[in-house]
């Protein structure tokens, strides 16, 4: 193209067809359907700005001290760090330190009291299960019992081995066995990441920490040792400080991101709306999202000053001039295929998940299952999160890979500088068109010129 466009045109071409301005235009057309809706939701923070004091917890173990981990369940959803060695202090003390943060989904509002959905509660695990621990020391028991309990003994061991020898035989080849078994399973266990706690707090909820005006807390609670009878606690406990902030859904995007780096803003008054609800639960909402609010969402918030820096401010504007405005040429003709199910959106919700470097980048969100269409008119369908578009509607699909929108849209440019012919094949999918015999037939009528026009032109 260097015989037609000069250098500053051939640069707005490649800029304007090129993946960026695709990927981050400014503005999202009003006929296109938006693409990203995320379950309107909360996100609760949680930090252990100290390390864990153990030493009470494992004094009574005859073997080296364990590896462990901390679990913290919010609701149904529990998030768990590494197993981490501990590390002595000055004074001999065995402590544990967890680093990372603990990000869960909460609902839009805080929940109730009574709601086991916004329950808390902390716990320290080892690796291993629970059928194989043997730490039953410190167990609170009456001191009358156990003299009691050693005569007992006394008077039912003869009895026991003179009248029910067979028994006892096979009592000990199943106890031998079962100790074998739990063995096994305890290594494998261990070896497959499963934990049993051996400390735990007790379960509060989330609003008699945190509320709409106060967002931010710190606590401190007790890890009370587990033995492996459920029915008594040991005296031996753990303090932990933790720290807890929590975020509403509305104040999750800052306005002044989405004004520094605008990026698929969508129209004020959007001609084309999906309605989506939660397949049960009736007060969960969804919203539609625009590029800034995704990016800052996923705490992408470097790429929206990378935009701001290398697009928004380049003198050359490539970002002003983008696809959705007609290319410098004076003709263009589009094939694609139609009428294919093609993706068009999909509907997410935050992940529980721990994050244990800022600087890393973590996948925020994921496809929401649960989310279901209010009506399946349109042609339309989810499944899984994933919106699809499909020929059964009143109008058309895109090709399998880009939806019909994004390729019909080249029909704006047409008389603005611009004469746009569009040709469209039924069925032809993405890859696959360029084997089309269709598509090859197709491209000879639009490029080649007959013998008979040339020379006919050559007589005009």
């Amino acid at each position: 193209l260097d015989a037609f466009l000069n250098d500053e045109e051939g640069l707005i071409l490649g800029r304007s067809l090129g993946s960026g301005p695709w990927l981050a235009p400014r503005h999202v057309p009003a006929k296109s359907p938006p693409t990203v809706y995320i379950r309107r939701e909360g996100l609760l923070e949680i930090t252990l700005p100290t390390a864990i004091d153990c030493t009470d917890l494992v004094r009574e173990r005859k073997d080296s001290p364990p590896m462990l981990r901390l679990a913290v369940m919010f609701g149904k959803e529990c998030i768990t760090t590494d197993f981490v060695s501990p590390t002595r202090s000055r004074g001999g003390k065995l402590v544990y330190q967890f680093g990372g943060k603990f990000c869960f989904p909460t609902p839009a509002e805080i929940p109730a009291s009574s709601s086991i959905e916004g329950t808390i509660q902390i716990a320290l695990q080892e690796k291993g299960i629970k059928g194989k621990k043997r730490d039953d020391e410190g167990i609170l028991e009456s001191p009358l019992l156990c003299p009691l309990r050693c005569a007992l003994r006394i008077l039912m061991c003869p009895i026991k081995y003179v009248l029910c020898l067979p028994c006892t035989l096979v009592g000990c080849v199943l106890c031998t066995t079962v100790d074998a078994t739990l063995a096994t399973a305890n290594v494998t266990a261990a070896a497959a990441g499963a934990g049993t706690n051996i400390a735990c707090s007790r379960q509060f909820p989330m609003a008699s920490i945190i509320s709409n005006k106060k967002c931010t807390a710190k606590t401190k609670h007790n890890l009370m040792h587990v033995v492996e009878s459920a029915a008594f606690r040991s005296r031996r406990h753990a303090s932990v400080e933790v720290n807890f902030s929590w975020t509403p859904p509305k104040e999750l995007v800052k306005p002044a991101l989405r004004q520094m780096s605008p990026i698929a803003l969508l129209p004020k008054k959007a001609t084309y709306t999906i309605a989506i609800k939660h397949h049960k639960k009736k007060h969960v909402e969804y919203d539609i999202a625009d590029g800034c609010e995704l990016l800052a969402n996923e705490g992408m918030d470097n790429v929206l000053k990378f935009i701001k820096s290398r697009y928004e401010d380049d003198p050359i504007g490539p970002r002003t001039r983008s696809a959705l405005d007609a290319p410098p040429v004076s003709r263009v003709i589009a094939i694609f295929g139609v009428n294919k199910p093609t993706e068009i959106g999909a509907v997410y919700r935050r992940r529980c998940l721990l994050v244990k470097d800022d600087h890393k980048v973590e996948k925020m969100h994921t496809l929401d299952p649960s989310a279901r269409l209010v009506s399946n008119k349109g042609g339309l369908t989810l499944k899984g999160g994933v919106l699809l578009e499909t020929e059964k509607g009143a109008g058309k699909s895109g090709d399998g890979t880009v939806p019909f929108a994004s390729m019909d849209h080249c029909r704006s440019w047409d008389n603005h500088g611009c004469k746009v012919t569009v040709v469209e094949l039924q069925g032809a999918d993405h890859r696959e068109i360029l084997a089309d015999s269709n598509f090859h037939q197709t491209v000879l009528k639009h490029v080649v010129v007959s013998v008979e026009e040339k020379i006919n032109r050559l007589h005009v």
